[in-house]
């Protein structure tokens, strides 16, 4: 059974200095008793020991509006899980709910092993959560209740629907963390489910990514080449992602059928590229593939092959061999057209993208949101015929309505006019 709370304080408040703040916490939760949670009533729970806790964003909205005690924080360091994609699910969660709460959002130096072993700890330049004198913060700790999300592979987390929060109870520590706080809510990213909805916060999570990439992105001169050259002052760059690395062969022997489902056909590529090129002359830009398969992966032979007999431009391959994986993100969100499917990888180069980029969503397969950036700008989704959804031929989209589609796209529509001016 958890120690009384009395013994926790003792033990952290004896504890060594350089003691981590995830540390202290991990004792004090100890403490809170989740397992004996119990209904009050509608507006509130009350937990085994009298406390009152509330839904976690209501308890979070009382205590930002608390403003005679101090700003409040919202701290969620790391570490994460998953890779690029799911790890910024995970901190933009956090991230939302400060936004919608107005609590300040701590911003986080350390995120996960593989954020650092692939060179995106800066994705969002600096985090604001120290190390910094050490100074005392009240402390306040959502809990997960028993059951959380109904997800097997998400078993013990919970969404911001699901925490329950006390206002009444904060604990006091000393730290070097959450800097500038007096008051703090801590988000244990370990318990945390996440979604990809950034309607709230995508334009502020791009101003924080371009604030943290304004240097000019340089590539090899091509695949494999070790000169040099910048990205800007070329041809406009159209960058289409061809997610191939950990679905192409036997997916369905090591992943899940949602997982599985992310290999988008290769006349879902085809087709776009046509819609595309149809509105925006090909001889103005130059294409580029980004995929984590291989130049001769059966998929990329047959767009190779597809491009060569309508005439367009060869467009160079990109793969792991010829960037890191923090360089090819790079590249997509640098691109002045970004084609990009169902995988996360692309959809967070779309939400992180310049606002002026132009963005054209492939058909998403069966069992995905058919517009999942809705909100973003210059953003044109294209939509799949039902009947390619039910496995009924090849043909993906209506290819006229994909063109009205691409009509109502402003950036793009100013490309196209800015290439047929220049003579192309």
């Amino acid at each position: 059974s958890p120690p009384p709370m009395a013994v926790v304080l003792r033990a952290t408040w004896a504890a060594p200095p350089c003691l981590s703040l995830l540390r202290v916490l991990a004792l004090l939760r100890l403490a809170l008793p989740v397992q004996g949670l119990r209904m009050q009533d509608s507006e509130g729970h009350e937990s085994a020991d009298g406390q009152q806790v509330k839904p976690f964003m209501e308890a979070l909205r009382e205590l930002a509006q608390q403003r005679g005690s101090g700003e409040l924080c919202l701290y969620s360091p790391g570490p994460f899980v998953g890779r690029l994609s799911n790890t910024v699910a995970m901190m933009n969660v956090a991230l939302r709910a400060a936004v919608d709460s107005g609590a300040r959002y701590v911003w986080p130096n350390y995120y996960t092993e593989y954020f650092k072993e692939e060179g995106f700890d800066d994705i969002f330049g600096r985090g604001d959560d120290g190390p910094c004198s050490r100074h005392q913060v009240e402390v306040y700790a959502p809990v997960c209740p028993p059951g959380g999300v109904k997800v097997p592979a998400s078993v013990g987390r919970c969404s911001t629907a699901e925490l329950l929060m006390s206002t009444v109870t904060a604990h006091s520590v000393v730290s070097d963390e959450m800097c500038g706080c007096r008051r703090a809510v801590y988000l244990n990213g370990n318990e945390l489910f996440w979604d990809h909805n950034y309607t709230r916060t995508a334009a502020l999570l791009s101003r924080r990514y371009w604030a943290s990439h304004r240097e000019p992105l340089t590539l090899p001169v091509a695949p494999g080449a070790t000169s040099m050259e910048f990205m800007r002052g070329k041809k406009p760059q159209v960058v289409m992602h061809v997610r191939l690395g950990d679905i192409e062969n036997n997916c369905e022997l090591k992943f899940t059928p949602y997982n599985c489902r992310k290999k988008l056909q290769v006349e879902v590529y085809e087709q776009t590229l046509g819609a595309l090129f149809s509105v925006l002359p090909p001889s103005c830009v130059d294409v580029n593939f980004v995929t984590d398969g291989h130049r001769d992966s059966p998929d990329i032979v047959r767009l190779m092959t597809t491009i060569t007999q309508r005439g367009l431009p060869a467009p160079k391959i990109w793969t792991g061999s010829d960037l890191s994986t923090a360089k090819t993100f790079e590249l997509l969100t640098h691109a002045d057209v970004l084609v990009f499917g169902s995988s996360g990888f692309g959809r967070l180069a779309a939400i992180l993208g310049r606002p002026e980029t132009v963005r054209i969503g492939a058909p998403q397969p069966w069992g995905f949101d058919p517009d999942p950036v809705r909100f973003l700008p210059n953003t044109t989704q294209l939509r799949p015929t039902d009947a390619y959804l039910r496995g009924a031929g090849n043909v993906v989209f209506d290819m006229a309505e994909a063109r009205q589609l691409m009509a109502k796209n402003p950036a793009l529509q100013a490309l196209a006019g800015s290439c047929g001016a220049s003579g192309h």
